[in-house]
Parts: C-alpha cells; structure tokens; sequence
C-alpha cells in the first residue's frame, strides 16, 4: 500500500499455544515489507527462526475455577512495567498489544512517551465471564479510552469495542488476522490415513481437554451406532482426558467407529479436513476456534458448540453447518442423524462454508492491516 516500510511491534501477555497460528500471518506481513517484533510473557517452547520474539519479565496464570460459564479459567498476567524500556527500545512506528492487559497498560504508557499510536487487538465478543464482571469492564473500557485505535477480528469484536467500551467507530477497523492458513500449508505433511469402513467422517481437531466437550460427541455416536447407523469418528489431537475417552469408547462397544489418531503435527492435519465430511466442536467454551475456519477452507459442514464464538458468527445454523447445546448430545445427534440421511446436504453445506471463509485469506488480512495502520498513522492526535 504505502511506499515506505512499517515497523510493527506486537504485545502478548502469553504465546504459549498461539504461535502456529500468528506466524503464519507475521509471514505474510514480512513479505509485505512489514517488520514484525514481538514482546511476550510466556513464550511458545518453538520460535520461528524469522520472528524476532524477546520475553519480558512478568508472570501468567491460568487461575481455575469450577464455573459451567468460564471453564478455562481466568488468564492473569503481571507483567513489569520494565516493558515500557523495551519498547521505547524498539521504536516501532505503532504498537499492537493484544487484548486488554496489564501489558497493554505499560504500552500505553510507552507509546505517550515516544509519540506513536496505540492500537489493540480484539479478536471476537468477550466470554460470559467478562460480560459479567464489572471490574474487567471498567478496565478494559479504561484502556480503551487511552488507546488511538483497535483491530477488531469479527464484526462482533467491532460491535463490542464501540457499543461496549464506548470507542468511536472511526477508531475500529474490521481487520479479520484470524484467518485459516492454506490448505496447502496443512498437508505438508501427508498424514497416511486409514481406509474407511463407512462415510460420513465426522472430525473432532483439538486437545482432548474436558472443556472441549469431546463427551458429547461420543454420546451422540453412541446414540447413533445404537439406531443403526454406519459412519465413522475421528478424533485427533491429546491431552488429559484422552484415557478417560479411550476408555468410554471401549465400554460402548464404538471401537468400530470412533478412532483417535494422538498428535498430529499442524502441517498434517490438513490430510484429515481433506478426508472428512462434516467437523464438529462440542467446546463448552471457545473464543474464536481457528479449527472451525480451517474446516470451513476446506469445505466441510461444521456442527459447533453453541458456546463457540463461531457460532452465529461463522456458522450460521442450517445454511454451512448446525449450532447445538453441547449439554445435550441427543441434539447433535440429531443433526448428524440428518447428514447421514440426507448426504446431499453435506455438498451443499459445504459449499457454503467455503464461501463464506472466501474472505478470510492472508492477502487480505495484510491489506487491511497496512491500511489500518497508515490511515491511523496519518490521523491527527484525536486527544
């Protein structure tokens, strides 16, 4: 877009599990001539070789809680202010600091004092839990009032910055990072697959964590595999609740139809969207599940959880896939129940779901990120 070289540096309270998918677009933005540095409290345990990535001093938690509407827990980071030091180091041209933490408070700070902008990233429609709370309101809706401009992944997350945190409109920029990588970066590795007894596939990607709500699925099969029906589960990824799933499966005689394939590097996983005919992610609670969006590239129906993000946003309920209540399998199972019978449904609605992701590309994210940045670089102090 611009003749002149940004210089980018981003703010995460953690990139302990995020990397795989910010690199793909901190790629793209090198590519573009956009210079990327990336500051961090918890780093990931593998950086790629081309990403300048310095871990600051701080700490983050995960603090847990026995909560039906905050499964995972509350994410806390105590970052030290010595933050400020580096990036006054860095001298970025602007600074995007991710979500609404302490970090982002000390880079607020730092972008006063060397004059650039600040903008924030959000990346969809806050979790129930900070719907709630009215402490976590005040200060997000705080830090919004000291930031120039914030990046909003979905058109929910642009709802909730203006009409929840009170910023102007002209500040948010529809700028969906998020975005599935190609498919072709998926199967790098060709994941030798087995062959199929019966179709459809049913796909599960993710950790077998009891938050994923990988037990739904399998009481939906059960209910399934009990009327009849032939039609195959896969389930890939690990985690702690994999015995306990391992185990549910033997004692329901599904050993015939739910397979579980362990780890599977992500540049595999692409060989297992490819074979499958619907994905389904039973969370009981998900931000903004990148695995739906890389099932929609690759043209599957999704069945999601109706405590996903996506739900609603990318998925909309009888057109590219179903929204369901994860609490009741019988639900689920009622919408798998239909593809089975009805395999026409799973062409059309896959062909949906890859229309709709048409959108999502790195090529645009990238545009729309270098115009973001220029036009609030241009702007004039709006205080």
């Amino acid at each position: 877009m611009g003749s002149s070289s940004l210089k980018t540096l981003w703010v995460f309270p953690s990139l302990r599990e995020g990397l795989r998918y910010w690199a793909v677009f901190f790629c793209s933005l090198q590519k573009a001539d956009i210079q990327v540095s990336v500051l961090t409290v918890t780093p990931p345990e593998k950086v790629e070789p081309d990403l300048r990535l310095k871990v600051i001093p701080g700490l983050f938690r995960t603090i847990k809680r026995q909560s039906a509407t905050d499964p995972y827990g509350a994410d806390v980071a105590l970052v030290s202010p010595r933050l400020i030091l580096d990036v006054l180091h860095e001298r970025p041209d602007v600074v995007v600091a991710i979500e609404y933490s302490l970090a982002t408070f000390w880079s607020a700070i730092a972008c006063r004092l060397l004059g650039i902008k600040l903008l924030i990233f959000t990346e969809h429609w806050p979790v129930t839990s900070v719907q709630r709370s009215a402490l976590k309101g005040i200060w997000r809706r705080f830090l919004a009032r000291i930031a120039h401009g914030f990046v909003a992944n979905t058109s929910e997350a642009r709802e909730y910055v203006v009409k929840g945190l009170g910023a102007r409109e002209s500040q948010v920029f529809l700028t969906p990072i998020v975005s599935p990588p190609a498919a072709e970066q998926l199967c790098k590795l060709g994941a030798p697959l087995p062959e199929l007894p019966q179709r459809p596939v049913f796909l599960f990607v993710g950790r077998l964590i009891p938050q994923k709500g990988v037990e739904c699925l399998l009481a939906a099969a059960a209910i399934l595999h009990g009327k009849g029906y032939r039609f195959c589960v896969w389930i890939v990824g690990e985690g702690i609740a994999w015995a306990g799933l391992l185990q549910w499966v033997e004692v329901h005689g599904l050993a015939d139809v739910v397979r579980f394939f362990g780890h599977v590097p992500y540049e595999g996983i692409g060989s297992f969207y490819a074979k499958s005919d619907a994905f389904v992610l039973p969370t009981r609670q998900d931000y903004f599940p990148v695995a739906v969006l890389e099932a929609m590239s690759f043209g599957l129906p999704v069945l999601v959880s109706k405590h996903a993000g996506s739900a609603g946003s990318m998925v909309h309920h009888g057109e590219n896939g179903f929204v369901f209540d994860p609490d009741h399998p019988q639900e689920l199972g009622a919408f798998m129940e239909q593809l089975i019978r009805e395999p026409e449904m799973i062409k059309i609605m896959g062909e949906d779901s890859k229309a709709k992701i048409a959108p999502y590309t790195q090529g645009n994210a990238v545009r729309l990120f270098e115009k973001a940045v220029r036009t609030l670089i241009q702007a004039k102090r709006h205080r």
